[in-house]
């Protein structure tokens, strides 16, 4: 994947309600790959507007979200190896 710059520390500290809210929503509907360092989501196109809004928390690009399936899913993903091992302090 190409450098994309975001904020790779946003998940270091969990000290914020907003940090919280993000954790536990890829704790309940995010993915985070075992084998690479890809962190995000894949949704129902109906709720983009999630990705939307965790596309500016991580200070990233909007227009890395993707729709598939004639607008029926989306996805944004991240890469970033500190996230991942960030977030897996908290089992995620």
């Amino acid at each position: 994947m190409g450098s994309i710059s975001i904020n790779e520390d946003v998940f270091s500290e969990i000290d914020t309600k907003e940090k919280a809210y993000w954790l536990g929503f890829l704790y309940a509907d995010g993915n985070v790959s075992s084998k690479g360092n890809r962190i995000g989501f894949h949704l129902a196109y109906k709720d983009v507007i999630l990705l939307e809004r965790f596309c500016d928390f991580v200070d990233g690009d909007r227009t890395k979200i993707i729709s598939y399936d004639n607008n029926k899913t989306a996805c944004y993903y991240v890469y970033s190896n500190k996230m991942k091992t960030d977030l897996a302090k908290y089992n995620i």
